[in-house]
């Protein structure tokens, strides 16, 4: 039987329980590891240049400096071209500015179950460069319906609560279910659900 890659992350914040906290949900991941973690920004490149990591999960304000992830953003691609980052932060002002620069990004509060599709994304967007902001999946693409139900999975409800409250079969949800997966190009309604938040993406 052949073995799962494991990604191989470096989790990098100020705050020593955000730290703890970030690598534990990272350490719980099937198909995931924690190769280093630190609290000291002006370490991370050297860490990145030593131990090539899959990823990285950058906190975005150090010390109340809002750009101090941002700028440090183009310094480990230059280390690392094609790294992967996943860009943190309590500040929902900070999440665009980080996408911009080419990053997934996600507000802290976050639970395991939505860090680690982001992660797995990030990785498999790693190929588009430090300047240009991921190729979500085409939202746009998706109908009027699909919408409505996309913004349900957000908000977790069963298909069942789905049903009821656009007024459809629960056959219909699943086949929008399935569509909506094949179109965003993603595996879960959990990862689904992820993109279509830090998108700005709810129920219309």
């Amino acid at each position: 039987m052949k073995h799962k890659q494991m990604l191989r992350v470096i989790v990098a914040d100020d705050h020593e329980v955000a730290v703890e906290g970030m690598s534990k949900m990272v350490a719980d991941a099937p198909d995931m590891q924690v190769i280093d973690q630190t609290q000291d920004l002006t370490s991370l490149p050297d860490l990145v240049e030593q131990l090539d990591p899959d990823v990285v999960i950058l906190d975005i304000d150090w010390y109340g400096d809002h750009k101090a992830g941002i700028k440090m953003i183009d310094r480990l691609r230059e280390v690392k071209p094609d790294l992967a980052i996943v860009g943190v932060t309590v500040y929902p002002e900070l999440v665009e500015p980080a996408s911009q620069s080419g990053v997934l990004a996600l507000k802290k509060n976050f639970s395991r179950k939505e860090l680690w599709p982001v992660i797995r994304q990030a990785h498999q967007l790693r190929d588009s460069g430090p300047s240009v902001k991921p190729p979500w999946p085409a939202f746009d693409q998706l109908t009027a319906r699909e919408k409505q139900v996309l913004g349900c999975l957000v908000q977790a409800l069963a298909e069942k609560q789905i049903a009821a409250k656009l007024g459809i079969s629960i056959g219909t949800v699943k086949k929008h279910v399935g569509s909506i997966l094949r179109k965003l190009n993603v595996s879960s309604r959990t990862e689904a659900a992820v993109l279509a938040e830090r998108n700005g993406i709810h129920e219309e």
